[in-house]
This record gives structure tokens, sequence and C-alpha cells, in this order.
């Protein structure tokens, strides 16, 4: 009989005792979150660690319990490595001494001279028995960590965790299951069933699961919710974690200009049906105004996918005073790759999409046409359109689907007019805890009648009203 999954990652964790988590999620929630869960579950187990996530993180995550232990690189050690390589002779012996905190270091060659062009200096990583990445389809989603320190990430045994079919199997351990919606609940479903580890789970690293889950399923509304995940929740409510916290950090606690920059995106929106492209900005002197920034965006590109219809890509052009940062997102179920898009415009492979970063040199408006007009043609060939078909915008009101909670596609839209000031709208209703006090017949959670509310107490969504 061979050996669960579950055993193979204890096994493995078992025999490392210096362990580096490095995640190359940077949108969901998950990949956040599955890195604070390891690290705390590990730290108990008396192992050595070092977590890895090189994104900004955002505010809303930072009441999880461990945030402040996370790096940004491998190069906060403080140790250097000198690397003496003569050319025309060998080292035979070195020394060191040590002399009120001056340190010499004495090189002696076979023969001949050492250059000090033989020597050079770089930042010490350290060295790890063990790597395990989260939510990295291969290693190229770290970012420069990795391309800048190849060795270590090529030397090391690598236990890859992810839950995404584009994975590329890369790890001497893939832990890769297609049946979760994240990588926190594989590792709640492993330390659970594990008769060792299953009392490591407290109320701070059930909170951490849970607001990953959470956030990685947008409160359980995508459509690739696992019915796992529902039993996930269930479980981790029971044994402690704080859901109050986790929906006033996720959902409530947006501050006053994070709300003002979405509104003005939102208002911006604009759309073509015909090549089903829906993009949106945000200029510099628009985040200057609400003392904004564009990491206070965060993935909204994404969640306007699950809204608008008659979309395959939505572009978020996010103006500052340096750059401009694209943003381009894929629907869910669609015959585009993040590759190809690449090879089209070029940028970074990011979380369903890519990531573009243009100097400021070039005017946001030239931007704009440039990379819509590339993404227009590529439509017409994908969609068999005119060659000569070019962009055209829809009636100035933009479609989104009347129902937030329903995933079907409905023939009933709202229109949504640009008005200054436009904020978003939380979903009516998320089904976690109408899910935490019923039973579990199906992973589908079937939506009530919409009824008219006649109060402002009566408009409040449910997952509100109960915390």
């Amino acid at each position: 009989m061979g050996t669960s999954k579950n055993d193979q990652l204890s096994t493995w964790i078992k025999r490392s005792n210096n362990i580096l988590i490095a995640s190359g999620d940077k949108f969901t929630g998950d990949g956040i979150c599955s890195t604070l869960a390891l690290q705390m579950i590990l730290a108990n187990l008396g192992k050595n660690v070092v977590s890895l996530f090189p994104f900004p993180i955002q505010n809303k995550y930072k009441f999880l319990d461990g945030i402040n232990l996370i790096k940004t690189s491998l190069e906060e050690d403080g140790a250097i490595t000198i690397q003496i390589t003569p050319k025309n002779t060998e080292v035979t012996n070195i020394e060191y001494k040590l002399n009120s905190g001056t340190a010499s270091i004495i090189v002696t060659p076979n023969s001949g001279n050492i250059s000090p062009n033989d020597i050079s200096i770089a930042n010490s990583v350290g060295r790890y028995d063990l790597i395990i990445t989260l939510n990295t389809p291969n290693l190229n989603y770290i970012g420069s960590t990795y391309t800048e320190n190849v060795e270590i990430f090529t030397t090391t045994p690598i236990v890859n965790m992810a839950t995404d079919p584009a994975n590329e199997f890369y790890g001497k351990f893939n832990f890769v299951d297609l049946s979760k919606s994240s990588s926190c609940e594989i590792i709640f479903d492993w330390i659970i069933n594990h008769n060792n580890y299953s009392s490591l789970i407290n109320n701070k690293l059930a909170t951490i699961l849970l607001a990953g889950i959470i956030d990685s399923t947008k409160s359980f509304l995508n459509t690739k919710t696992s019915y796992s995940a529902f039993e996930a929740a269930g479980k981790l409510y029971e044994l402690g974690a704080m859901q109050s916290d986790i929906i006033e950090n996720l959902f409530k606690m947006k501050n006053f200009r994070t709300l003002k920059i979405w509104g003005t995106i939102l208002g911006n929106l604009e759309r073509d049906s015909t090549h089903r492209i829906s993009w949106t900005t945000a200029e510099d002197n628009d985040f200057e105004t609400y003392k904004s920034h564009p990491d206070d965006v965060g993935d909204l590109a994404n969640d306007l996918l699950r809204y608008i219809v008659k979309t395959d890509l939505v572009v978020l052009f996010l103006e500052n005073t340096v750059k401009t940062i694209i943003q381009i997102r894929i629907a869910p179920n669609i015959d585009i790759t993040p590759e190809a898009l690449k090879s089209l415009v070029g940028g970074e492979i990011s979380q369903n999409g890519i990531d573009i970063l243009v100097p400021k040199e070039t005017t946001l408006t030239q931007v704009k046409q440039s990379l819509l007009k590339k993404i227009t043609a590529f439509q017409n060939t994908r969609l068999k359109l005119s060659p000569e078909d070019s962009l055209k915008k829809d009636p100035s009101n933009i479609y989104l689907e009347k129902d937030f909670n329903n995933n079907q596609k409905t023939d009933e839209r709202i229109d949504i007019k640009k008005e200054e000031n436009t904020t978003p709208v939380v979903p009516e209703d998320i089904p976690f805890t109408t899910f935490l006090n019923t039973k579990k017949k199906s992973p589908i959670i079937e939506n009530t009648p919409n009824t008219t509310k006649n109060s402002t107490e009566d408009s409040i969504p449910n997952w509100l009203k109960n915390t």
C-alpha cells in the first residue's frame, strides 16, 4: 500500500531542521495565510523557520499572528560570504583573527599572488535542508528572490504545495491537490489528521487557516470552491477561529482613501462587449487627491471579473508618480493563458493574469492606446472577428450581473452609471454563517429569494449581522 501525501509531508518535515517557506501567490490571501500557518506549525515543532513573502503585505492581513516574522528577501541575515577564486594559483590555507571587533582573514596561495580581482563579496542567505513553496506554479513566480539565489533553490529539496492545475511539478515532493480550493485546506487536512500534530491547532492558527480559506474562495462564492473548504471552515470555527476578527479585517475595515480610489476606478470602467474587454484607470492625481497608493487597489481586477458580463479580460491602468502599473486578469474557464498574454504584451505572470510596469516617460494615454490595441488584435484572432475591427466602447453604462450571489449568468442586468464618488458594493449575502449553522448536504449553497427591505437594518447582509 502506498504512503499517503500527508504521511510523506510529515516525513519530509520530521527529517528537516532548517526550513525555508516561500510563496509566489500575492493575490488570493491563501499565499500569506498558508505561509503564516506553516510558520506557526513548524516553529511549534521546534524547527528553525524562515518565511519569505517577497511582496507588499496588505494591511488587512496584519491582524494575523506572526506577520512581523515574515521576510521580504533572503538578504536580511546580515552575514556576508567572501569568495576567493584565484585565476593562476590555488588557495592552500585560510586563517582569521579577531581583535577589538576587527576581523582579519589571511589567505595563503599555493604559489604566486592573489589579486583583489579574485575576491568577491555577497550577502549570505543561509543554508536550508528543506524548502516548502506555496501556491507557486513555477519558481519564477517568486521573482528576484529566486533568480538571485538559484543555487539555493536548485540544491535544496523542495516540497511543492499547490492546488492549481497549471503547476509544473518542479519539487522533489509535489503535494498538488486539485480537489482543494486553497493550500490552507491542504495544511488543515494534514495537521488535523496527524495524531501528534492536531493538538497544535489553537485559536490563532485556526483563525489564520480560516482567513486564508475565506479570502481565497471569495467567501465561498468562487465557482472553484471545494466541498472540503466548507468542511474545513466548520471545523476551524469549532476549534476557536475568530470569525468576527476575519470579517472585520477582510471585509469591513476599508479606510476612506481605499474606498475613494475604488470608487474612481469603478466610475471609469468601460467595456467593449464585441471584443469582450473591460478596462479602467486611476491617474496619478486621483491617488494624490485621496492620499492613496496603487497597493490600496489590491486585486480589484479579479473581483470585477466576477460581476462584469461579456468580458474575457479586465485591464487596470494605475498611474503613480514614477510608473504606470497594469493589471490584466483573465476570466475563469477562458481559453487564454497568462503565458499567451506575456508573449503578447510582456510583463510578469501573476495570479490569473500578468502585471506590467511601464516607466513614467510614456504617458498614460500612450500606454492605454498601445496595450488595448494589441489586446484587441489578439481578440480579433481568437474570436474570429475581422482583423480591421477596432476597439469600440459600449454605451455609457456598464452592465453587471443583477444577482451577485448567483454564479450562473442571467439576462437581467443592473445599469451602473458613471457617477462621481461611486463606491464598491459588498455582495449581499456571503453564505459562511449559513453554512456553520446548517447541516452540509451539498457543496452548493442555494440562494434564498430576494425580499424587499424597508429599513436600514434589514438591508445589512446576513454575514455582517452575525459578527
